[in-house]
């Protein structure tokens, strides 16, 4: 079974995203915080859904590049307010799918899709 990070730092958000992808078949992996994100790399995610503005870190755009440090092959979707937020970063590279809040279900779910065939 494929494993899916969820990382959002919205407990609401969290358990509502967590509930689609499991309905969708996949093993969900979440996380509320940077720290916790870069713990579940260790459960080998087939692919990762990461809140671009989460507490706890100085930028999303530096999970972003720990990440691809640490975990290079798993694909990479990103959740923003402003979907100009990677326009022009380095970050941007390692990042396949970008998608703005608020992210209807079915496009949240076509671009994990994408990820998994991706990966």
């Amino acid at each position: 079974m494929k494993r899916v990070l969820i990382v959002e730092d919205d407990p609401d958000q969290l358990s509502i995203r967590k509930l689609l992808v499991e309905r969708a078949g996949y093993r969900v992996l979440t996380a509320q915080t940077s720290a916790q994100a870069l713990a579940a790399l260790g459960h080998e995610p087939d692919a990762a859904v990461l809140d671009l503005s989460l507490p706890d870190t100085d930028s999303g755009l530096a999970l972003i590049a720990r990440f691809h440090e640490d975990a290079p092959g798993v694909p990479l979707a990103v959740l923003t307010g402003w979907s100009g937020a990677l326009t022009g970063r380095p970050e941007a590279a390692f990042v396949r799918e970008v998608l703005d809040k608020p992210c209807p279900p079915p496009k949240l779910m076509a671009a994990i899709a994408r990820l998994l065939t991706a990966a």
